[in-house]
């Protein structure tokens, strides 16, 4: 089936809209020449205008309608009969005179510009993920050699404290030493 064959409803649409297009068009151009035939002016006609004089018309080339301006459209358009949408998109911009080529291009270099920041984001973030495992096992080590000293430390102090209680010599020929749970000579601290 061709383009414009009526077997698709989309393809049926749009050739719907490009008649009623085509009869507007024909309706406006018949009707301008009655209405100056019946309302003949009342001053000379003026010079057309010329090209310099007239708000100035993009030439394709200038214009910028980026794949941005197209994804911006698509959101703010229906969902259902997308495909009949997307035709009538199409002819507008092609009507507009706005290179869909380029268009389509612009979507390819934004989605490989979109692809590339997405692994690298990906990249970092395996990296940290790393650096968390890292950590972590850094944390547990740590965390088993406290335990271990503080198991250690409480076992050697509680002898330490059994032997000066009982009056055996220290190895140390000072006075015992009081301590805190954090290990902190209370002795030198308060004097």
């Amino acid at each position: 089936m061709g383009l414009f064959s009526k077997g698709n409803s989309y393809e049926a649409a749009a050739m719907e809209l490009e008649e009623s297009q085509r009869r507007r068009d024909r309706t406006q151009s018949t009707s301008a020449p009655q209405k100056t035939a019946v309302n003949p002016p009342k001053a000379p006609p003026a010079a057309p205008p010329t090209l310099k004089s007239e708000s100035p018309i993009p030439e394709a080339s200038k214009l910028t309608y980026g794949i941005e301006d197209v994804i911006q459209l698509m959101r703010d358009l229906p969902d259902n009969k997308k495909e009949m949408v997307i035709l009538i998109v199409q002819k507008t911009l092609v009507s507009a005179k706005i290179d869909i080529k380029s268009i389509l291009e612009k979507a390819a270099k934004k989605i490989e510009s979109l692809q590339s920041k997405n692994d690298k984001l990906r990249a970092e973030i395996r990296e940290l993920e790393e650096m968390i495992i890292q950590k972590k096992s850094d944390v547990d080590r740590l965390r088993r050699d406290i335990e271990e000293t503080q198991q250690v430390r409480q076992s050697f102090e509680q002898v330490y404290l059994r032997g000066s209680r009982a009056g055996q010599p220290t190895h140390f020929d000072e006075e015992p030493v009081t301590t805190t749970r954090a290990g902190l000579n209370l002795d030198q601290v308060s004097g």
